[in-house]
Order: structure tokens, then sequence, then C-alpha cells
């Protein structure tokens, strides 16, 4: 199996509950924050050998005080700790009281907070609200076991050489976003911005049934600034059907964007974050946290691919910075094919299929949508196409796979079907416009004598075009419309189409035999067919 780098985490953010140590680390930290510091301390220490910089203030919580906790106010407090340690690494848990039956400080009245949870195990112990960056999930205990010693030590005090030492409660805390990285060459990186994966997987799910996209773009300071493809969790599945997660797959530079290739910063991060937001509020349990990073590695290494960036670790596509160091990772992750072919194929097969059965209603109904942006009441519709409200509801179960119908609002059920009709009808339009003129240089007549004229009118109402002879006869006759052989059909017959062009020729004044010898193209059951226009019409019945 090819070789695939490793990831960088980066953004971190949760909720994380600890009911194994009591209220024992919240009583520790206000000896020392408010006991010793005085509310507010600033310094800095060595955790496994690397230098942070920690910051300790408090807050009033919403919390009321027990009878029983000695504040010496009417509410707990919160303690905040901000810490930032070598290369941009920030981790800054604010720690909170948890215990049952807790009450606001205002009105009395009982919080949340979990408090079934707390009340079902009867116990006490404390919530820490976690901020990190360029921290690894694993690093979490052993980093708030670190930070808040170095506090009580900061503070003269001991701390119980147990707390935080354990992780989590893996079924009630939760993360709330989580993110990982690659630094990608500049040049290499460019091939997933708008022209390349992340438009394409945009242009192809957005509007699907059931999915959520968005795609938001930055290049004010430089191409590339901040382009970021907001995924929902159904139109995850289109791309990786075993996935669960929403995510957002961005490619970004720093706030001030650096100019020297030789700076790592230069070159822009490329990146998987799965958050609450784009999850139905869902967040991530702790327990689940091992199988949401593979998501995110997944994700991340496979759109690299899908978008033409190798994910072997080689220095000529990923540049080293502060956290991310390009190596072999010792687990490869999952890689599959690029869905969006597959997703396009369906589209492209939907589309061929409702233009075969599409009746000069349904052309109305899109042109109508079209014309508006899409998204009218199937009503309005009919008032502005002058087909009934019957009518218009044929329509609509015709082109049920290209349009959608929510509560009577119709709208292109993708951006594809929207992009490639709004291309279709133009084309239409362009060719209806022109068709004057063909005819009046075909027909030897002036273009508002031609425009008006009995055959001009059978051009336009199939999409028809023809060739002449120098002697005058018609040498071809090509049809866009889709035709049928069989009558009772939604399709006009075609005999019945070539009829219906003999009569109209004929009252322009024309001999009809200049079209016995025409060679007519269409396209008949949704196949192409050629065949001599006497015969297609059985001619012979018309020289009685």
């Amino acid at each position: 199996m090819t070789q695939q780098t490793v990831t960088q985490a980066h953004e971190f953010e949760g909720y994380l509950k600890y009911p194994h140590y009591g209220l024992g680390p919240y009583q520790l930290l206000a000896k020392a924050i408010v006991g010793r510091f005085d509310g507010y301390a600033e310094f800095e220490t060595e955790i496994d050998g690397e230098r942070w910089e920690i910051q300790c203030n408090y807050s009033k919580t919403g919390i009321a005080p027990r009878p029983t906790d000695n504040v010496g106010g009417d509410a707990l407090y919160s303690w905040d700790i901000t810490c930032t340690g070598e290369g941009r690494r920030k981790f800054s848990p604010l720690i909170e009281p948890r215990f049952a039956d807790m009450r606001h400080r205002d009105t009395g009245e009982e919080l949340g907070f979990g408090q079934r949870w707390w009340k079902r195990f009867g116990t006490e112990g404390v919530d820490v609200e976690l901020k990190a960056s360029n921290v690894d999930p694993e690093e979490v205990p052993k980093l708030l076991h670190g930070i808040v010693d170095a506090v009580a030590t900061h503070a003269g005090l001991s701390m119980n050489s147990r707390y935080f030492t354990d992780e989590p409660s893996p079924l009630h805390s939760r993360v709330t976003a989580y993110e990982r990285y690659v630094r990608v060459r500049r040049s290499m990186a460019s091939k997933l911005l708008a022209s390349g994966t992340m438009m394409q997987a945009m242009h192809l799910l957005a509007d699907e049934r059931g999915t959520k996209l968005e795609y938001k773009v930055d290049n004010e300071d430089i191409v590339g600034y901040m382009h970021r493809l907001w995924v929902g969790p159904d139109s995850a599945r289109e791309l990786i059907p075993s996935h669960r997660y929403g995510f957002q797959f961005k490619h970004y530079h720093p706030k001030h964007v650096h100019s020297d290739p030789e700076e790592p910063l230069y070159h822009p991060k490329v990146g998987v974050l799965i958050n609450q937001q784009r999850n139905g509020g869902e967040p991530i349990i702790w327990r689940d946290l091992e199988a949401a990073e593979r998501e995110i590695e997944e994700t991340l290494l496979n759109l690299l691919e899908w978008g033409g960036v190798p994910t072997e670790p080689d220095p000529t596509t990923y540049i080293e910075d502060d956290h991310f160091h390009p190596a072999i990772r010792e687990e490869t992750v999952a890689m599959y094919d690029d869905p969006t072919p597959q997703i396009e194929a369906e589209q492209e097969h939907l589309l061929v299929t409702s233009l075969r059965d599409m009746t000069d209603a349904d052309v109305d109904v899109l042109d109508q949508l079209l014309s508006d942006g899409g998204g009218q009441h199937y009503e309005e519709i009919a008032d502005e196409t002058e087909h009934s409200v019957s009518t218009i509801y044929r329509a609509l179960r015709r082109l049920g796979s290209v349009l959608e119908n929510d509560n009577g609002v119709v709208s292109f059920a993708s951006q594809k079907f929207h992009d490639e009709l709004k291309g279709i009808i133009e084309s239409t339009e362009h060719q209806v416009k022109n068709a004057a003129d063909r005819a009046a240089k075909i027909l030897g007549m002036n273009s508002r004598q031609a425009e008006s004229s009995a055959f001009q009118r059978w051009l336009n109402k199939y999409g028809a075009e023809i060739d002449v002879r120098d002697d005058g006869s018609v040498e071809s006759i090509r049809i866009d419309t889709m035709l049928s052989s069989f009558k009772r059909t939604a399709e006009p017959r075609m005999e019945d189409v070539l009829k219906e062009a003999r009569a109209a020729w004929n009252r322009c004044g024309y001999d009809v035999a200049d079209l016995v010898g025409a060679k007519v193209t269409a396209s008949v059951d949704g196949s192409r067919r050629t065949g001599v226009f006497s015969e297609l019409v059985r001619f012979s019945e018309y020289r009685r």
C-alpha cells in the first residue's frame, strides 16, 4: 500500500466531566487562586520538558453556594487558567464545580449542567471546559494534571498525585470541535481551490435532498486565504458511505499572509474539522473520539488524493512547521475511489432521462424556474406560464428526477441540474432568437416575414434546422425535440411532426416536392434516427 503522511491536531474543544476526585481539585484551586494569588497570577513553568506561560484568573458562575460552602458570597467561582506553550500551543481549561441539586444564584431555580447524571450517581466533581490548539487529545490528561500541579506548586500547595490522571467520563464528556491538518506547499495546495476538489464536491452535492452544504471563499489578501467547505452528515456519507460525522474541509493561511517561500507559514494549512454545529448539535462523545479521529484523517487524506495532492510524506508536497512533521504513519487509513464522477454520472443519467421525456409544458416550467432563480410555488408557475395547475402537476411528475416539491414550492434538486438545464434553455432561446434570420436566408424572405411564417413557427416549435440546396430543394432537416414512433405517448410522434412540417411548408407557398428527398435526423424513442422525409411520412398518401 502507498505510504501516507501523519496529520497534526489543531483545534480541540470540549466539556470534560471528572467525578473521580469529588470537589478536591476545585477546592485546591480556590486555595491557590483566591487564597494565595488574590485572584490573579502569571508565571512560567516547565511541564514534561516544555516551557509554559500560565495565567490564572476567576469569575463568578451562576451557581448558588450550598449552606456548607464557605465562599463568603452569593455565587461559586470558576477557575480560568490560560496556558501558552512552545510554538503557539494553547491549552486553556475553565474549571467549575458540579454536584446534585445545583441552583441559580439569583432565581433559585434548578440548573442544568447534566444534573440528572450527578443526581443519579449521588456524587460531586468538576467540569472542565477546554479550549486547546496544537494539542493531541491523548495529551489532555497529562497536561491537565501538570498544569493544575504547577498552579498548586506556584502557590506553595501540594496536589493529590491522582488528580486528572484518569480519562474524563467516557460516556458523558463531549468534544464539540476537533480539527487535524497538514501543511501543503502552496503550488500543490492550489489544486484544491475553486477549480478543484472543493468546488466539484459542492457543485455535485449542493441542494441534494437531505444534504447540507456551504462553501465560503475569502480571497481578499491572497487566492486561497480562507476557503471553507461545510458538509453535513448526509452529504459526508455521499462521499464516504461509512462515515458518521459532517465536517468542514478548509484551505487557509494565517491572519497575516507570509511572503517568503522559505518560511513554513508561506504555505497554507489544509485541514478537516468536525464540530457540533455541523452535526445537528450532536457532539463527539469522548468514548467515540478515536473513531471520530479516524474519520477526520480518512476525510483529509482522501480529499487530498481526489484533488491530485499526493498523500506520501514527500517534502515537495508537505512543509514541516512547529507542530506538523511529515512522516510515514504507522497505521494507514482507508482510501476510497473518488465518488464525484459516479455522483456526476448518476445525475447525468437522471438529466438525460428527464430531457428525453420533456414536453413543451415541461420546458415552460424549467424556463420559469430559471428566469426567477428557482424556489417558486406551483400556482405562481401556473400563472406565469399560463398553464393550468393540473398541467403543472403533470410536468412536475415527469421532472421529478431533477426538481423537488417542498409543500408546493418547486426548486431544482441539485445545483448541477440547475446549471445544466440553464445552459440547455439558454441555448434553445439563442436558437429561436436567430431562427428568423436563418429562415430568411433559407427561404429568401425578409426577417419579419420569416418570423411570422407557418414554417418558421414549426422550426421554433420543434427546435429544428434545415439546409437548402442552391436549387431550392431541402437537403436535410435536423429536429432536436424528443420524438416517438408510437401513438399515445408524451412525446410527439415523428410522422405527425413531419406531416405538420409539410403542411406548414405548403402554406408558405413552396412546392412540397422540395421536401421529398430531404435527409431527416431526429431523436426517436431515446435513440438517434435518420431517414428520408418521403419515406418517414408515407409521402405517397399526399399525392392522391
